[in-house]
């Protein structure tokens, strides 16, 4: 019973609900969906190199774009990919297979520069 009361303590703190109120402010500025389940970008980096026939060329931008792409349910499916990945696929296509540094890669283009 102490566990239970020290929880409740804990998560109706002042603390504890202005954290809250910032992730729920973040959320609501969030316009791409996250399409990768529970899987975090690290699992995608690790998992894309197995998927591909030239595993050496998965850079940061095929990880982003696998993550926010539609993926079809079945063949019949007609998927849209949002704006902003279609971008990022088209800057992707324009630099071509050569490599480019995080500061200057398709994301970075179509996302502007974070700090």
């Amino acid at each position: 019973m102490d566990e239970w009361i020290s929880f409740l303590k804990e998560r109706t703190s002042q603390e504890t609900r202005g954290k809250c109120q910032k992730f729920k402010e973040m959320r609501a500025t969030q316009t791409l969906v996250h399409r990768t389940s529970r899987k975090s970008f690290a699992c995608i980096e690790d998992e894309l190199p197995q998927k591909s026939e030239t595993p050496d060329a998965i850079s940061r931008t095929d990880v982003w774009i696998y993550g926010y792409e539609k993926r079809k349910k079945n063949e019949d499916d007609d998927v849209e990919d949002p704006d902003l990945v279609k971008e990022v696929k088209k800057y992707k296509k324009e630099q071509g297979q050569q490599k480019c540094s995080i500061k200057d890669d398709a994301v970075v283009k179509v996302l502007g520069r974070r700090s």
